[in-house]
C-alpha cells in the first residue's frame, strides 16, 4: 500500500480541523469564587476572585443563594450587578474565529427595589462593536425571588479578534441591580467528529508518517 504525499497532507489537515478548539467561556454560573460570608459578599472594581471574571464600575454583590433566599438556575452562586452603584463583570472569551457570530445565552433576575427607588431599570451586554440594552422592572421589596422569576435571553456578537471581552454592566442606580446566572455560549457549538472518521484519520495519518520515516 502506498500513501502519496497529497493524501497524507489531506488526512493530517482534516485531523487538525477536527481538533480545533471551540470558543471558551468559563465559570458562567459563578460557582468558582470566594467563600461567601453569610448572604453575600461585596467586591469592588478590579476584583478577580470569581474565576474568569473581572469586576468593574461600582462593584457587585456575590450571593450564596441558599443563605440569601434566592433560587438560581445553575448552582448556588449568583451575581447582582449593583452594590451601591452600577457595577459590571467582564470575561475575555478565547478561541474565537474572526468574523464568526457568537451567541451568548444567560439567565437574569430583577432585583428588589428599595423604598424611594425607581422600579424601571436597565443593563447592557457588549462585546467589541456589538451591544444590547435590556430594560426590566425591579420587584417590590419583600417579593419572592424563586425559580419562576428568572428570564432567559441571548446576545449575539461578531468576533473581531481571536479573544474578545464580554461585559455585563448595570445602567441604573440603586442598591439592587440585575442578578445573573448560567452564562454560556449557545453557538457556535463544538462539532464533534464521528468516532469512525476520527479513528480513520488518525490511523491514516499515523501510517503515512510511519512510511515517510522509513524511506
Amino acid at each position: 500500500m502506498t500513501i502519496r504525499t497529497p493524501l497524507l497532507t489531506i488526512a493530517l489537515f482534516a485531523l487538525g480541523l477536527s481538533s480545533a478548539p471551540a470558543a471558551t467561556l468559563i465559570n458562567g454560573s459563578f460557582e468558582d469564587g470566594p467563600v461567601v460570608p453569610g448572604r453575600f459578599g461585596t467586591y469592588g472594581a478590579g476584583f478577580t476572585g470569581i474565576t474568569g471574571w473581572t469586576v468593574g464600575g461600582g462593584g457587585i454583590n456575590y450571593f450564596d443563594n441558599e443563605n440569601a433566599g434566592l433560587e438560581g438556575t445553575d448552582g448556588n452562586k449568583t451575581i447582582d450587578l449593583n452594590h451601591a452603584s452600577p457595577g459590571s463583570i467582564t470575561q475575555v472569551i478565547q478561541n474565537l474565529k474572526i468574523g464568526e457570530e457568537v451567541t451568548i445565552r444567560f439567565d437574569y433576575l430583577s432585583g428588589r427595589s428599595q423604598p424611594g427607588e425607581l422600579a424601571d431599570r436597565s443593563f447592557s451586554i457588549s462585546s467589541g462593536s456589538d451591544s444590547r440594552t435590556i430594560d426590566f422592572q425591579a420587584y417590590p421589596r419583600g417579593a419572592s425571588l424563586d425559580a419562576d422569576a428568572w428570564f432567559t435571553t441571548t446576545f449575539t456578537f461578531t468576533a473581531e479578534n481571536t479573544s474578545q471581552a464580554l461585559t455585563f454592566a448595570n445602567l441604573s442606580p440603586g442598591a439592587n441591580g440585575v442578578i445573573l446566572d448560567n452564562v454560556r455560549i449557545a453557538s457556535p457549538a463544538p462539532v464533534p467528529v464521528p468516532a469512525p472518521l476520527a479513528m480513520f484519520l488518525t490511523g491514516l495519518g499515523a501510517l503515512g508518517v510511519t512510511r515517510v520515516l522509513r524511506r
